[in-house]
């Protein structure tokens, strides 16, 4: 419980830093990575000023305090907050840019997925252009002529209320992928550059929260 108060408010810091992390990241399309230096000093300061040496139960008397705690308490809690703040910003900015990238032929690439496996199970040949895996077709040159065509067929048969419910299961379903990813798959989203920000935002929340002391 002695360093309960310097927790709290680390967290609350790192939650500010995330906070602002995401917020820069969804409004301009970009991680500004030194904000994970303005996320370490903000857990840092918030953590030494609440942090304090506590008192003995038996005595009343001030206990000495290791002024590195509250500098590795900083420092986790700066990193956790950056960790968290790419994650946010992976989940703010996708929906917007798969909504982005959702115009009419890739929507009418999932009916042609439709109308190739259909004629599949019925027995037809599905003659796919030379060199095109159909487990990454998206375009319309990516399809067998005859199937494009029936595939805008239905696409220009559906209203627009059809179209937007489309739209809208598609993108769930992107959500809901992205929500189950395991721990590796979230992993595989990082980079050197990265660990560049996770060590600046660690180093600068130890220093500070330590009040400067050598480590």
């Amino acid at each position: 419980m002695r360093y309960a108060n310097a927790v709290v408010a680390g967290v609350v810091g790192g939650a500010i830093g995330a906070a602002v992390w995401a917020a820069v990241g969804y409004y301009t399309g970009y991680e500004v990575g030194w904000i994970a230096w303005g996320i370490g000093g903000l857990v840092g300061v918030a953590v030494r000023l609440v942090s304090n040496p506590g008192t003995d139960p038996m005595t009343g008397q001030t206990l000495p305090e290791n002024p590195r705690v509250p500098g590795v308490i900083a420092a986790v809690i700066a990193i956790a907050a950056v960790v968290a703040g790419k994650y946010a910003v992976i989940h703010v900015t996708l929906p917007e840019a798969m909504n982005e990238e959702l115009n009419d032929e890739v929507l009418i690439s999932y009916l042609a997925d439709d109308v190739a496996y259909e004629r599949s199970e019925a027995g037809e040949p599905v003659d796919w252009p030379e060199g095109v895996d159909p487990d990454y077709a998206y375009q319309e040159s990516d399809y067998p002529t005859e199937v494009w065509r029936e595939a805008t067929e239905r696409w220009n048969g559906m209203s627009q209320s059809e179209r937007e419910s489309m739209r809208g299961l598609i993108l769930a379903s992107y959500d809901e992928n992205l929500s189950g990813m395991g721990t590796q798959a979230q992993l595989s989203s990082f980079n050197l550059f990265d660990l560049l920000w996770f060590a600046l935002a660690g180093w600068t929340a130890f220093k500070i929260g330590s009040s400067g002391a050598e480590a």
